[in-house]
């Protein structure tokens, strides 16, 4: 898998697992949470998604252990948006979890892929 669909699968297994866990900040030990990763990759990752603002967290431990994860406001209204593309009238948040929870990477990666794309037109209405 390349670089992009990987950081893809992982950005939806992040934003899957912090939307379940909202409104409670939590630890994310990535090497136990999320099974086999790439660590280089998912590290980048997390950072990418908090300099994005996205998410927020207090700080790294050993490269693997992130404190006080949780959505950012905008990482929530994101997930909180329906878009016309799913189907089924779900949240963003409600169906990357649904994804999430089957196991099924593919679909993770591309609902993931979707909600980026989605994010772009989303955030240029707010300014």
């Amino acid at each position: 898998m390349d670089n992009i669909k990987t950081f893809d699968l992982y950005v939806g297994k992040i934003l899957a697992f912090l939307y379940t866990e909202f409104p409670c900040k939590c630890e994310l030990n990535y090497k136990s949470d999320f099974g086999e990763v790439n660590a280089k990759i998912m590290f980048a990752t997390l950072i990418w998604l908090k300099d994005s603002g996205f998410i927020d967290f207090e700080s790294t431990i050993n490269d693997d252990f992130i404190y006080n994860a949780i959505l950012s406001p905008k990482g929530l209204e994101l997930l909180k948006q329906q878009p016309k593309s799913l189907e089924q009238k779900k949240s963003f948040g409600e169906w990357l979890s649904e994804c999430a929870s089957s196991g099924k990477d593919e679909l993770i990666r591309r609902s993931a892929s979707e909600l980026l794309h989605y994010s772009l037109g989303f955030l240029a209405k707010l300014f």
